[in-house]
């Protein structure tokens, strides 16, 4: 394993990922098609295509900030001092494969992973979370890993478990990312979709005069799309219907119950100031024009009544 110094902050962290484009500990899940927010589409398009900023939103950056309190809660609850990492490790046999640690528990040399969430713990972890575990003992060569969870709901609790490497799932990660990298990254072929965001992503060009004559298979798909296009604006009629007549039901009251429990709301939103965008156009089209610019369409799809 070597390693590189980490960034310093979110600027130096958005370079780093454009300059030396890897596979993180965070992104691992995406290539199992694992993680709730990051596809294997999306992931391969950031590693050939290049790393798009994205806006540093309050959860990055309350992840960010929330390190040092997460250290010291986990001291209070251990024992154990985490000292931070400040390094990119990489791995020894394939660079492309990297992680960057939260810190190192000082005289055990283990990682630890701190996590700030909404959540609730259940006392499962979530499939993403796990792989990202490994990922680091993968990279690390650790027997175990610390993993510390501040939950910020409504019931706040601090959840702080040992979880140890799994040498078979090791191999099997190692081996998918190898062949993701080979194939997928340095090969420059798209994985899979996975999801109607991954199509949008590939196939966002068209060629308009281009027409694919599909076959029977591809005929019985559009078949039973449009079966259950019909379903659901069957159910959703049946929907409005049952809707209204609770709305009619409850007239100007607020709160429909039945034998003291809440059954439904109707209530009045905030006021709220709306921009009359067609109006100031009118009014001030020279002021209008200075802040106007052409976004790109993106393709609609539409299922054909008539197939």
């Amino acid at each position: 394993m070597t390693y590189r110094k980490a960034p310093k902050n979110y600027d130096e962290w958005l370079l780093d990922r454009q300059q030396n484009p890897s596979i993180g500990a965070s992104q691992s899940a995406a290539v199992l098609g694992v993680h709730p927010w990051l596809t294997a589409v999306e992931l391969w398009n950031e590693l050939v295509n290049g790393f798009q900023p994205k806006e540093d939103n309050l959860a990055m950056y309350l992840g960010r900030e929330m390190e040092p309190i997460l250290r010291d809660l986990f001291y209070r609850e251990t024992g154990l001092k985490v000292k931070q990492d400040n390094k990119i490790r990489i791995h020894g046999d394939n660079p492309f494969i990297t992680t960057n640690l939260d810190g190192m528990v000082i005289g055990e040399k283990v990682p630890v992973e701190f996590k700030t969430t909404a959540q609730k713990w259940d006392g499962e972890i979530p499939d993403h979370y796990f792989v990202q575990l490994q990922h680091q003992m993968m990279v690390t060569d650790a027997p175990y890993i610390y993993f510390a969870s501040l939950s910020l709901g409504f019931n706040k609790q601090m959840v702080i478990e040992k979880y140890h490497r799994d040498d078979k799932f090791i191999k099997n990660l190692m081996d998918t990312l190898v062949e993701f990298w080979k194939i997928n990254v340095e090969g420059n072929v798209a994985p899979e979709c996975q999801t109607i965001g991954d199509a949008n992503l590939l196939y966002s060009t068209v060629s308009e005069d281009e027409i694919l004559q599909a076959d029977d298979a591809i005929y019985n798909i559009a078949v039973q799309l449009r079966s259950c296009n019909s379903q659901k604006s069957e159910c959703e009629n049946e929907i409005k219907g049952l809707k209204l007549q609770l709305m009619t039901a409850l007239e100007e009251k607020q709160v429909l119950e039945y034998n003291g429990h809440q059954l439904a709301t109707w209530k009045k939103t905030k006021d709220r100031e709306h921009f009359d965008k067609k109006s100031f156009k009118h009014d001030h089209p020279e002021i209008y024009s200075k802040y106007v610019s052409m976004k790109e369409g993106n393709r609609r799809f539409v299922l054909k009544k008539e197939l």
